[in-house]
Formats: C-alpha cells, sequence, structure tokens
C-alpha cells in the first residue's frame, strides 16, 4: 500500500510539472508594447513585441528579428478602439494570450495628446498585465521603436543591468492614481531607440526630453536639456548623478537629496537638501564659497522648471496633495496652482572638493 502510494505522489508530481511546462510552452512572451494615434485617419496603432520559441508563420502585419539568441517579431495592427487592437493581436498569436511579461508600454505623444485613460482602464480591468511594467513616452514611430529595441536596449537599464543617469521610470501602479487626479501630475520620460550606423549597428538610447501629464493628458514637455534635474525633486534614484555647473568648469555629484514642503494657502517653499562632491577646476578651492555657487545655480535651474510648469498647471511635487490632506480648497487645481508663489531654496552640502587634472 504503500509503495502504491508513493507511486500515485510521484504521477501527481510528474503530471503537475508537465502542466507547468505546457503552460509555459503554449502562452505568449510579450515583453513591450507601443501605441500611438493615426491622427489622419483617427486610428489608433498598437505594436507589440513577442520573443518567440517556436518556428512561426509571419504574416504581411508581422515582423521578424533577431537580436544575439533571442528571436523576436513585431505584431502590429490599427483599429479604432483599442479592446479591437488587442482583440487583433490575440488572433495573430498560435499561443495564449497573457500580457504578465511585459516589461515596458510606449506611448507616443500623439495618443498621450489625445488621453491614455481608456487604454490604461483597459488593462486594469481585464488583470492581465504586470503592474510593475514601466512607462515611457515617444516621438518615434511606435514599430520603429520595438524594431530598434528587439527587447534588450531599454530591457537593460529596466532591469538594472545598465545604469542610465537620465531616465525616469515610473510603474502603472505609481502612475495609476494620478491619472485621475490633477492634484500632482503624471511625468514619463519622452526617449527613442536610434540604430547606430556601425559595422555592429548598435541600438543607442536617446532621451528626449520629459512629458507631463494633468490626469491622462499630455499638459507639458520639459526639453532635453533640463532631464535630468527633475530627479532632485523626488527620492527615486539610487544612483549618484553628475550636474555639470560653472559652464562645467565645476562637477557637483549629488550622493543623496531629500525634499521638504512647507505650505501655506497662498506660498510653498521647496527646499532641496543636497550631499555630494565636488570636481573643480583650480587647487585648493575653498568649499564654503562653492558650496554657495553651487546653491545659487541650482536653485536658478529648479526654480526656472517650477516657474515654467506651474505656468502651464502642472504640479509636478504634488502640492495638491498637500492641500487636499489639509482639507483646503482643490477645485479647478490647475487654475489655483498658477497663483501660488512657490520658492526653491536649494542646501548644498559639500564632502570634499577635488582638483580635476
Amino acid at each position: 500500500m504503500k509503495k502504491i502510494t508513493l507511486l500515485l505522489v510521484a504521477v501527481l508530481l510528474l503530471l503537475s510539472g508537465c502542466v507547468g511546462v505546457y503552460e509555459i510552452k503554449h502562452q505568449s512572451f510579450i515583453t513591450a508594447m507601443a501605441i500611438q494615434l493615426e491622427e489622419e485617419e483617427n486610428r489608433i496603432k498598437v505594436s507589440v513585441l513577442e520573443l518567440v520559441t517556436e518556428p512561426l508563420d509571419t504574416v504581411s502585419e508581422n515582423s521578424e528579428q533577431s537580436t544575439g539568441n533571442v528571436r523576436s517579431r513585431i505584431i502590429t495592427v490599427t483599429c479604432k478602439q483599442f479592446p479591437d487592437c488587442m482583440e487583433r493581436i490575440r488572433a495573430s498569436l498560435s499561443t495564449r494570450f497573457v500580457l504578465d511579461k511585459m516589461k515596458f508600454i510606449i506611448f507616443h505623444e500623439t495618443i498621450l495628446e489625445h488621453g491614455i485613460k481608456e487604454i490604461m482602464e483597459y488593462f486594469f480591468q481585464i488583470g492581465i498585465v504586470e503592474l510593475t511594467a514601466v512607462l515611457f513616452s515617444t516621438t518615434q514611430d511606435g514599430e520603429e521603436f520595438l524594431q530598434n529595441e528587439g527587447g534588450t536596449t531599454l530591457t537593460r537599464v529596466i532591469s538594472g543591468r545598465q545604469f542610465h543617469p537620465d531616465l525616469f521610470p515610473v510603474n502603472i501602479w505609481e502612475f495609476a492614481p494620478w491619472m485621475y487626479s490633477d492634484l500632482k501630475s503624471n511625468v514619463l520620460t519622452s526617449l527613442s531607440v536610434i540604430k547606430q550606423e556601425d559595422e555592429q549597428m548598435e541600438e543607442m538610447l536617446q532621451i528626449e526630453g520629459l512629458n507631463f501629464l494633468r490626469k491622462d493628458k499630455l499638459a507639458f514637455s520639459l526639453p532635453q536639456e533640463d532631464k535630468r534635474w527633475i530627479h532632485l525633486f523626488f527620492n527615486k534614484n539610487k544612483r549618484d548623478l553628475t550636474y555639470l555647473l560653472k559652464d562645467e568648469s565645476l562637477v557637483f555629484k549629488v550622493r543623496k537629496q531629500w525634499i521638504k514642503m512647507d505650505v501655506t494657502k497662498k506660498r510653498v517653499k521647496l527646499n532641496v537638501k543636497l550631499v555630494g562632491w565636488l570636481l573643480v577646476d583650480e587647487e585648493d578651492p575653498d568649499i564654503d564659497t562653492l558650496e554657495r555657487e553651487v546653491e545659487k545655480e541650482m536653485e536658478e535651474k529648479l526654480q526656472r522648471i517650477i516657474d515654467e510648469t506651474k505656468a502651464n498647471g502642472v504640479d509636478i511635487v504634488g502640492i495638491g496633495e498637500k492641500f487636499r490632506v489639509k482639507n483646503w480648497d482643490t477645485k479647478d487645481w490647475d487654475e489655483k496652482l498658477k497663483q501660488l508663489d512657490i520658492v526653491v531654496e536649494v542646501d548644498a552640502q559639500v564632502l570634499s572638493g577635488f582638483g580635476m587634472e
């Protein structure tokens, strides 16, 4: 009897293992999605990147490529409604349609201008999307973006295998709460992937700037040269960030940062405290003087960003949420924000100064 019981347990374990292998083998490995609006025809264009584990029959809307040991194909469809696009993609797959392997979603600026609420709500309702998937924006054609990325370039950065100082990653679960509120704006890094024309045809990640959303629509774009400064308003970055000051004669490497917000009904003070190292093009630098110079230039940069976003009704640091917590009036917040006096102060502590050779 004991032998029969052991035999039955062994068979059940074997069958469960086979079911697991079958499930993996017969489900799709869609790792990325790009969504844009074809404005002339008012149709949505959706491209997905699928990692291929078996031979496939390509059709006219699919393109197949190899990157190293990874084979992938891109499926592109167009439709009037986003759910219809998902059904067309589902019909193009020979395996089970799931999106729990998806690493990132790229929104073209055309669809951001139109609004992405319905798209995001589709993901929430069907519940098949990994909530840690990262959201970005682009001005590049979505299909071209995925073709160049090939499941490697941006994926390496997202996974932490590489570090890109100008990338500001936002997960779906971080993005979702502010899609229904204008008390804090969502921010998406705008980027593209360019094929370098060399012998190896390597891909290069190119950061275009930052897009700020009011609820689910594009409200303001911060230019490429200001993209790294946005990190100083948040504590998301876990690596050192380098800033060039004084016409690039001074390098301030920020090791840690904190932000404190003092809010009244008419005035807001943002105090940004920074700790880091200096590289400066002079011998025996006066650290106290350099700290003041760092503070002054950084204050000017951050104040300009705050002034520009405020003028467009974009709340990048969540002042509106502070008002809500205090039970103050937040009606027509984008207009009320424009009337606030918002002041940025920077306190910089230099751990040590080093001369550059």
